[in-house]
C-alpha cells in the first residue's frame, strides 16, 4: 500500500537543501515549470490565481515561464483573462506575451465589455401590410391590362 506524502513540503525540502538535491536539478527545474505551465493552462485559470501565481515566484522566473509557453497558450490564457481585448486576435505573439505580463502585474486591467446597440426587431423593421398590398391594386397599377380582382379567382379555406 503506497503512501500520500506532501508534495509541496517534499518541494520546500529540496528547495531548501539545493546542495543535497543537486544531481536532480534540472529534473527539478523541467517539473517546477511543468507544474506552473499545467495552472496556466488550467480551466480554472484567472487573473486573480495569475497575480497569486505571480506573487508567489517572483517577476522574473513568471516571466521566464511565460516566456518557455508555446505561442497558442499564451493565446488562450490571454484570451481568459482578457476576453474583451479586440487586439487579442489581430497583435503578434510577443504584443499578447507583454499583456500577459502587464495583467499579471496589475500594470493593466481587462478591458470591459464594449456596449452593443440594440438592432431594431424584425417586427418593426418590416412595413405592414397596406390595404393595397392585400387586395392586389398594386400589381394593378404597374401592368394595366390585368388586375388581379376582376380575374375571379378565389382560394379554398
Amino acid at each position: 500500500m503506497a503512501l500520500d506524502i506532501n508534495g509541496f513540503a517534499v518541494l520546500r525540502a529540496i528547495g531548501g537543501h539545493v546542495s543535497t538535491f543537486s544531481d536532480v536539478e534540472t529534473e527539478v527545474n523541467k517539473q517546477a515549470r511543468s507544474l506552473v505551465v499545467k495552472l496556466l493552462a488550467g480551466k480554472a485559470i484567472d487573473l486573480r490565481k495569475t497575480r497569486e501565481t505571480l506573487l508567489a515566484l517572483g517577476a522574473g522566473d513568471f516571466a521566464l515561464i511565460v516566456d518557455g509557453l508555446p505561442d497558442a497558450k499564451v493565446k488562450t490564457l490571454v484570451t481568459k483573462l482578457d476576453k474583451y481585448n479586440p487586439g487579442i486576435k489581430t497583435e503578434s505573439a510577443a504584443w499578447r506575451r507583454q499583456l500577459l505580463a502587464a495583467l499579471a502585474n496589475g500594470s493593466v486591467e481587462p478591458t470591459e465589455k464594449a456596449p452593443t446597440t440594440k438592432k431594431a426587431s424584425s417586427k418593426t423593421s418590416k412595413p405592414n401590410k397596406s390595404p393595397e398590398r392585400q387586395t392586389g391594386a398594386r400589381y394593378a397599377k404597374e401592368s394595366e391590362f390585368v388586375e388581379f380582382r376582376s380575374a375571379g379567382a378565389r382560394r379554398k379555406r
